[in-house]
């Protein structure tokens, strides 16, 4: 989620995103999921989903239960 919302806002700044992913990937900031998604989500290439709606709604539930007070 983070990856995702670091090349948001690069987007918005107006940043070339494959060169902040490149970048990104190059930092203290690198993770795993950026070789595995960052181009997805540079692409919008969202298709097929990686996992089941099933696990989304748990996750959704869970947050939607939780007490944040």
């Amino acid at each position: 989620m983070v990856l995702a919302e670091g090349l948001t806002l690069a987007k918005k700044a107006g940043m070339d995103l494959h060169k902040t992913l490149e970048v990104l990937k190059d930092s203290a900031a690198y993770s795993k999921a950026m070789d595995q998604k960052g181009l997805k989500m540079i692409n919008k290439d969202f298709l097929p989903p990686e996992s089941r709606l099933a696990a989304h709604l748990k996750d959704v539930r869970l947050m939607l239960d939780s007490d944040t007070g």
